[in-house]
């Protein structure tokens, strides 16, 4: 595990048809969860945005470092999330950020920041009986739809779903909670650059 951490780099590109979109997601794990369970939580949120209609391709921080041009775009195609651990939770979480954040500035700039909570998702992933990296996936999904151009808010139904009860924790724990229709049509027609 590289200690330096593995920052999360969305960069959203428009793909050819009016009907996908494709995203690039680098890692920065700053909670140094192994590898593996950020391997199969990066699955899991693919799925998600792939039911979207959002094709995610993931790269290292390393990779992102070597690719010209990636950050060019913060806040309209780029964005980053970070996996944090408990220990920086009090310098960044704000009133009802448990799982996740993301950085939206007022006045309409766009966001480019948001970040998952690695220990409270993998000890809730327990109640709830299901892995962690299926959770995690959910809360990256989550998180990141907040900053990418058409996914809106919260809602009231799908991976954007706000408050978060019972009922949408058993389907993201059973990896079946996706953006809902309207936010997964939204997604498609607004390729963010």
């Amino acid at each position: 595990m590289n200690k330096v951490g593995l920052a999360l780099v969305v960069l959203a590109a428009s793909a050819s048809g009016e009907d996908s979109r494709r995203i690039t997601v680098i890692t920065a794990n700053y909670a140094q969860a192994p590898d593996e369970l950020l391997s199969e939580a990066r699955a899991a949120a693919g799925e998600i945005f792939a039911e979207a209609g959002v094709e995610v391709r993931w790269l290292t921080l390393e990779e992102a470092d070597r690719c010209a041009g990636c950050t060019s775009q913060l806040g309209r195609s780029t964005f980053y999330l970070r996996i944090v651990p408990n220990s920086m939770i009090s310098s960044i979480a704000v009133g009802h950020d448990y799982l996740g954040y993301s950085i939206v500035p007022a006045g309409g700039a766009p966001g480019y920041i948001a970040g998952a909570y690695f220990e409270r998702v993998k000890e809730l992933a327990k109640p709830l009986g299901c892995k962690a990296s299926l959770l995690l996936g959910y809360v990256i999904a989550h998180e990141l739809g907040h900053l990418l151009p058409g996914a809106g808010s919260h809602a009231r139904s799908g991976v954007m779903s706000y408050p978060v009860e019972g009922e949408h924790m058993r389907l993201a724990a059973q990896g079946r909670l996706n953006f809902n229709r309207a936010q997964a049509e939204r997604l498609r027609r607004n390729p963010g650059n």
